[in-house]
């Protein structure tokens, strides 16, 4: 079952999970940039989709942020560099 992100942002909440999620479109791709907190800083993973398929994922697990907005940035950044990489951009 899909949970839409903003629910599933306040099941993880329920839950005791400190995670927040950002989602961006750049072309026909959809970006999630996931945040995960723990006591040290934010652990970050990217998620790439074009039609709801997935594209590209990755979890960085060797450095933590200090905070979900420099996690985000960080995140679009890797998201919009992939991007650009795939062999062929589809078309909307």
């Amino acid at each position: 079952m899909s949970v839409p992100g903003k629910l599933r942002h306040l099941l993880l909440h329920r839950r005791g999970d400190r995670s927040q999620i950002h989602h961006a479109r750049q072309g026909g791709y959809e970006i999630r940039v996931i945040g995960r907190a723990c006591e040290q800083g934010w652990w970050l993973e990217v998620q790439v989709r074009h039609g709801g398929r997935p594209m590209f994922r990755q979890r960085e697990k060797t450095h933590l942020y200090p905070d979900f907005n420099s996690l985000r940035v960080a995140g679009l950044l890797v998201a919009y560099d992939v991007i650009d990489r795939l062999p062929s951009s589809p078309v909307n």
